[in-house]
């Protein structure tokens, strides 16, 4: 499999993008888990 250069630049300069997306992206994901898991009692004693 060969790469053009232009894509095989491109993938290089996203890799620490993409890495620092991640660190982003994974505390946020553990705070909507964190708050559905503290709505969870509140919803349970809700009579919708």
């Amino acid at each position: 499999m060969s790469f053009r250069p232009a894509l095989l630049l491109l993938a290089l300069l996203s890799t620490p993008a993409l890495r620092r997306a991640e660190l982003t992206l994974a505390p946020r994901e553990f705070e909507l888990v964190q708050a559905r898991l503290d709505a969870f009692p509140t919803e349970a004693r809700c009579d919708w």
